[in-house]
C-alpha cells in the first residue's frame, strides 16, 4: 500500500510566491525611483512616489524590496523542487517514508520504521487542519501527512483505521489510534 504526499508543490504556494515577489519588486522599484527622482512607479504601477525621499525611506523600501524578492524566489524554487513531496509505503513488516529535500547530495530522505516499534497512531486536529502521526515506543512522533495537506476528519480517520487494519492483517500487531483535538479560542 503506497500513499503519495504532495509536499510544497501546490498552486496556492505558487500564487503566494508570485505575490511576494511582485510586492517586493514594487517596494524595490519605489526605492529606486526615489533615488533617481523619477516617476518610474507612476508609469509602471500608476502610483505617485514623488514625495518619498531617498534617505531614509527609499533605502528602507529598497531593503524590504530586496528581502521580498529574495523570499519570493526562494518560495518559488521550493515549490518547483517539490520539497516535502514523496510517499508513505506500508509493507509487510515496516513503514517506509520517503520525502524530497532541497537539491544536493542527500536530497532523498528515507525513514524505515518496523511495525514492532509502533506504539500508537495519532490524529491531531487543530483549527480544522487534520494531521496523521505515528508514535514510536522510544517517544518519537513521526508525521505521515503534511501540515498543509487539508484533509477532512472523516478521510484522515479512514486513513488511520486503514493503516491500523493493514498492520493487523500483515503483522498481527494491534496498534491503537487516538484523536487529539486542540482548538484555539480567540
Amino acid at each position: 500500500m503506497k500513499i503519495y504526499v504532495p509536499g510544497s508543490r501546490r498552486i496556492t504556494n505558487f500564487i503566494w510566491s508570485a505575490t511576494i515577489t511582485l510586492g517586493g519588486l514594487g517596494f524595490y522599484l519605489a526605492g529606486l525611483a526615489s533615488f533617481f527622482k523619477t516617476s518610474l512607479m507612476q508609469v509602471l504601477f500608476w502610483v505617485n512616489v514623488s514625495g518619498i525621499s531617498y534617505i531614509p525611506q527609499g533605502i528602507v523600501l529598497m531593503f524590504y524590496g530586496s528581502a521580498g524578492v529574495s523570499l519570493g524566489i526562494f518560495l518559488f524554487l521550493t515549490c518547483w523542487w517539490g520539497v516535502g513531496s514523496g510517499y508513505n509505503e506500508y509493507g509487510t513488516d515496516q513503514i517506509l517514508i520517503c520525502r524530497q529535500g532541497y537539491p544536493g547530495k542527500n536530497r532523498l530522505v528515507t525513514l524505515s520504521i518496523p511495525f514492532e516499534d509502533l506504539e500508537l497512531i495519532k490524529i491531531r486536529s487543530t483549527n480544522g487542519n487534520q494531521q496523521l502521526f505515528i508514535c514510536l515506543k522510544d517517544g518519537r512522533v513521526v508525521p505521515l501527512t503534511g501540515n498543509q495537506q487539508f484533509l477532512t476528519f472523516s478521510k484522515i480517520k479512514e486513513d488511520a483505521i486503514s493503516l491500523s487494519q493493514h498492520i493487523w492483517d500483515t503483522a498481527s500487531l494491534y496498534v491503537p489510534f487516538e484523536v487529539e483535538v486542540s482548538e484555539f479560542e480567540i
